[in-house]
């Protein structure tokens, strides 16, 4: 019997072992069954943790291990807030047996967390934030969360953990966060995408997190922070040497107590507060970081490249913000700039005071800019519905030729100030939009070449507004005499309008500088000295916008002016008239030209547009010395009298056989036999009537008409004392021969007697105009040659 039951003591031992082995192994490799699982995640729930357990296994090493489980944000269930692979639950089995809290600690060895992001954007649905090597204990008596210790890599980031909270249960995050793009584990993502684009050198960056407090009182919560960062940079240009930046959470408020930053040039300094009840801050920062390079590295479409400083810039702000109801922000500060140069533009310093805020105020006090050539100063002052601006500047344009654009430093490049100018100019208008800014102002200029024109002076008072500037009180000063006036450009027309201009000056000269097309048309005009003009109108600067053009110019020119006209000079001593531009067309009216001791008078109609190039015309002659027209036109130098006449014609460009027109002309007071062409008739009529050839024919008249080079009379009549001559025929001009023919008649009771063999005195000349040869048209050939011929 005794041994029976020795037996069966041992047999019973060996079955409680192996099924004591047998359970463990089940629940190691099965895990607890569904009501154990129930009773860790019920026991979990007391302590503000919401679980999924999928696993609950005993692991002979770990303990009681909980796999594959889901932590939710709240009870309801949904999506898990974070998944965890595997968590080392620490059980008092004595509350356990007794119903009482059983789950004394959690613990995670080496473990991934992988944290949905919440985010609404489509391509962001599914993101998770996965968190690698994750070590730690956390302590979770009643009512009491404490974590001893905590470490894990975020994304290349090792972070920190440990602190104690009361009452864990009472915290929740607003359920809301997802549908409004807010979810803290989204802005922390935000944070360590930013963290992935720099390029770190030195070592991983580290995170300090140390926190305290009641949940049930969050106003009360203390945190802790330090971030490190070492070496690293940012897009491969622009190199931080380190980041520290220490902050705390206490008393309802977040304290900047350290925010230094370094790069290779200097450093940056900022502290700063948050109090959250009533989302209130303050910033103070001080900065000799190397912006420029900051810019450039973050923004590459800046356009900074051609800034180079010599050294770092100051910049020191003072801010506050709120950010309840309404956000607001308000900055002051200042920034200075030492020696620095843009595109090989070197300036000696710039710096200003400024203040800007988020309702659309903002303002520059002494902005300056230093130049080894003058200064440039600025105050501007934005506030809503009003700005107001006055600038002040002593430095040379051409300073800024590099800085402007193509067509703007094409305009300016025909300046050259030999004297930097002086320009103020005030503005004001509801925004800074220049369409909408109406600006005031006077400029003063020294010794400029303008275009080509150099002028001593000027002074000007300036307006801008509608996009159209207007300059008044016009003072201008060349060596020649002086201008005034009001001229005005419309940049949205490019219409140029002149009004009262009053000038002694040259004006291609002076109407050069505001257009040169308009200067070309006004060339031929040479004034011999400064005329009186009085200009009023306007006239189109665009290529071919000719429908603006109403332009009139009343031209006084006391000692006359030069023009060419069928390639010949003419000279007049004294010249009045009026030039109306109107479209396309240059007309001259009430011309009043003093020339070779008698009047020139008429009008004219010319194109301005050189493809064209046609004109009519009207001119009167009174009065002036044929010997002086003759000698111009046909080196004529024998003439006499005074020439009376008119001529009609149109033409195309400066073409002799393009001209087409009629005229009359009467020499008196002249022996025209003086004209080449007719001086063999004095010895013709010596011939014929007998002492007749030493009178002198002091009269000619006739009407012609003038086309394709040619000249054309069929009345001309010559008449002396006892006979006349009539003629007709054509002079070619631009071939220098003559077919001509004149007929004798003598007056009186020999032009009777004479009259029946009248064509037997007819004569004709085929050869050329400068020496022409006469001959009988009927009679045997006789050849009549000029006198020294």
């Amino acid at each position: 019997m005794r041994k029976f039951l020795s037996r069966s003591f041992w047999v019973a031992v060996v079955l409680a072992v192996g099924t004591v082995l047998w359970a463990l192994w089940y629940v190691s490799h099965h895990g607890f069954s569904h009501k154990w699982r129930q009773t860790v995640i019920a026991e979990a729930g007391k302590r503000g943790i919401h679980l999924t357990i999928g696993r609950l296994t005993l692991d002979p090493f770990k303990g009681l291990v909980a796999k594959d489980v889901k932590i939710r944000i709240s009870q309801e269930r949904g999506r898990a807030s974070a998944a965890v692979n595997e968590v080392v639950l620490d059980i008092n089995y004595s509350n356990l047996v007794h119903r009482e809290p059983f789950l004394n600690a959690v613990e995670l060895r080496d473990a991934t967390v992988s944290l949905p992001l919440d985010s609404p954007a489509p391509e962001r649905k599914n993101e998770r934030l996965e968190i690698s090597h994750l070590n730690a204990r956390v302590l979770l008596p009643a009512h009491h969360l404490t974590v001893e210790h905590a470490e894990a890599v975020v994304r290349g980031l090792r972070v920190t953990v440990a602190g104690h909270l009361v009452n864990p249960e009472k915290f929740h995050w607003p359920e809301d966060r997802a549908a409004t793009g807010k979810s803290p584990m989204l802005k922390v993502s935000d944070v360590l995408n930013a963290l992935d684009d720099l390029k770190m050198a030195g070592g991983r960056p580290s995170l300090e997190i140390r926190f305290s407090g009641d949940l049930s009182k969050p106003s009360d919560l203390f945190v802790e922070t330090a971030l490190r960062v070492n070496r690293f940079s940012v897009n491969n240009s622009y190199r931080i040497e380190s980041v520290n930046l220490a902050a705390t959470l206490a008393e309802g408020r977040v304290r900047i107590n350290q925010c230094e930053v370094k790069d290779t040039c200097g450093t940056l300094d900022a502290t700063g507060t948050v109090r959250i009840a009533s989302g209130e801050a303050d910033l103070q920062l001080r900065s000799t970081l190397d912006l420029p390079g900051l810019i450039r590295a973050v923004r590459p479409e800046s356009n900074l490249e051609s800034l180079v400083l010599t050294r770092s810039p100051l910049l020191e702000v003072s801010g506050s913000a709120s950010f309840h109801g309404s956000p607001s922000v308000q900055l002051s500060g200042r920034l200075t700039v030492g020696p620095f140069t843009v595109k090989s533009l070197a300036f000696e310093r710039a710096g200003t005071d400024f203040s800007w805020d988020s309702g659309g105020r903002w303002y520059l006090h002494g902005a300056r800019i230093q130049h080894k050539d003058g200064s440039f100063a600025l105050n501007a002052l934005q506030v809503p519905g009003d700005f107001r601006f006055n600038l002040d500047s002593r430095i040379n344009p051409a300073v800024f030729l590099p800085l402007l654009p193509t067509e703007t430093r094409a305009r300016l490049a025909e300046w050259e100030f030999r004297a930097a100018p002086v320009l103020h100019l005030e503005g004001h208008g509801p925004s800074c939009d220049p369409e909408a800014v109406e600006i005031t102002g006077q400029a003063q200029l020294g010794a400029t070449r303008a275009r080509g024109t150099l002028l001593k002076s000027a002074t000007v008072d300036l307006g801008f507004k509608g996009n159209v500037l207007t300059c008044q009180n016009i003072k201008m000063e060349r060596a020649e005499g002086t201008g005034s006036g009001t001229v005005v450009y419309d940049f949205n027309t490019d219409e140029l309008q002149f009004q009262n201009v009053k000038t002694t000056l040259d004006p291609v000269e002076v109407v050069r500088i505001f257009d040169r097309g308009l200067a070309e048309q006004l060339v031929p005009y040479r004034f011999t000295t400064r005329p009186a003009l009085v200009v009023n109108g306007k006239v189109g600067c665009r290529h071919d916008d000719w429908q603006r053009n109403h332009l009139r110019v009343e031209v006084d020119g006391a000692r006359g002016m030069d023009y060419t006209f069928l390639k010949k000079e003419l000279s007049s001593s004294k010249i009045t008239g009026t030039v109306t531009i109107l479209g396309d067309r240059l007309k001259l009216d009430g011309l009043d030209a003093a020339i070779w001791g008698g009047h020139l008078r008429g009008k004219a109609d010319i194109s301005l547009r050189k493809t064209a190039g046609d004109y009519t015309a009207e001119l009167f002659t009174e009065e002036i010395d044929f010997p002086s027209l003759t000698k111009l036109y046909f080196d004529y130098d024998t003439s006499k009298g005074k020439l009376n006449g008119s001529f009609a014609f149109s033409g195309l460009h400066d073409l002799t056989r393009a001209i087409d027109g009629k005229g009359a002309l009467l020499v008196t007071e002249g022996n025209v036999f003086d004209i080449p062409i007719f001086g063999p008739f004095s010895s013709i009529l010596n011939e014929v009537l007998p002492g007749s050839g030493y009178n002198v024919a002091r009269k000619g008249t006739c009407t012609f008409e003038m086309r394709d080079g040619i000249v054309t009379t069929k009345d001309l009549l010559m008449e002396g004392r006892g006979f006349s001559i009539l003629g007709q025929g054509k002079l070619f001009i631009t071939e220098d021969r003559m077919d001509f023919s004149a007929r004798i008649n003598a007056q009186g009771l020999a032009g009777r007697f004479l009259d029946p063999v009248s064509h037997l005195l007819e004569y004709v000349s085929d050869g050329s105009l400068s020496k022409p040869v006469w001959r009988p048209k009927r009679l045997p050939k006789v050849i009549f040659a000029p006198q020294g011929h």
